[in-house]
């Protein structure tokens, strides 16, 4: 069962909740494991040191793996690698890295921020949690584990090519600036 965050790794993205969640998670589900796949600039190293420190104390250092930045074509692979994909951002625009993983047809457990509570369909495709709640992502993730993640990440995949297609996107876009100049 792989659990995967992408993006960018500092606080505001909630790698920390996700590693506060998934510690206990992995101890009483050994088939259990984490990647946690982005960039980290300088200014952020003390806050990805603090969690590998998290994690090397937890004795989990081989079932949360940090890959870093990858590059852009290994991402739909690896979208498609983990079982589920997190979102636990503690405040977000748009945030594509769900729409991604839902297209690559993997259910995905967010935080409420942004757009998040209306694209993510509670039960149906994934699950969407109050921002900076380890105990909600924890329970959730607990029952991910126990959960049809092939039927759920058949209905993420159909969400979004029914609802988020670049197409939709441009006509919805175009329609709004029109309505502007009238």
């Amino acid at each position: 069962f792989g659990i995967g965050i992408f993006g960018r790794i500092r606080p505001s993205k909630g790698v920390d909740l996700l590693i506060d969640a998934a510690i206990p998670v992995l101890k009483d589900n050994p088939e259990a494991t984490v990647i946690v796949c982005g960039e980290t600039t300088p200014k952020f190293e003390g806050y990805l040191n603090e969690q590998k420190e998290k994690v090397a104390n937890a004795d989990l250092s081989e079932r949360i793996l940090f890959l870093g930045k990858r590059p852009f074509e290994e991402l739909p692979v690896l979208f498609k690698s983990v079982s589920v994909a997190v979102a636990a951002s503690r405040n977000e625009g748009f945030g594509l890295t769900v729409l991604e993983a839902m297209a690559s047809g993997t259910p995905v457990l967010t935080s409420e921020a942004g757009a998040w509570k209306d694209i993510v369909m509670n039960g149906e495709n994934g699950f969407c949690v109050p921002c900076d709640d380890v105990t909600a992502l924890e329970d959730k993730l607990r029952l991910l584990l126990d959960s049809d993640i092939e039927a759920l990440g058949k209905k993420a995949r159909e969400r979004v090519t029914k609802n988020y297609t670049t197409q939709r996107e441009a006509a919805a876009l175009c329609e709004h600036l029109l309505s502007l100049s009238k």
